[in-house]
């Protein structure tokens, strides 16, 4: 194995903040706004359909997840140009 990977810790290590956002008309919305190291931000959102069920904490970590999985991904996108980069100057 390489060290060519983003790790659930790296990608959190480049949060900087996290926002929730609760919309009046959809009360058992959560949506999670994280800001990364370089300014850019993500959004992760999480819903359930019985309003009885909503728990706001459980909200909090489905919508912060969500985010920080598509975050991931931007991550593993920089990699992957970084060591695509470092092919051609080969």
């Amino acid at each position: 194995m390489t060290d060519n990977k983003v790790t659930a810790l790296d990608t959190e290590k480049a949060v900087k903040s996290e926002e929730y956002v609760y919309a009046e008309s959809a009360p058992t919305l959560t949506i999670c706004v994280l800001t990364v190291d370089n300014g850019f931000a993500v959004v992760g959102v999480s819903a359930c359909v019985d309003p009885a069920n909503f728990d706001p904490v459980i909200g909090r970590e489905i919508a912060y997840k969500d985010a920080l999985g598509k975050f991931q991904s931007y991550l593993g996108f920089r990699l992957a140009e970084k060591l695509h980069g470092e092919k051609k100057e080969d």
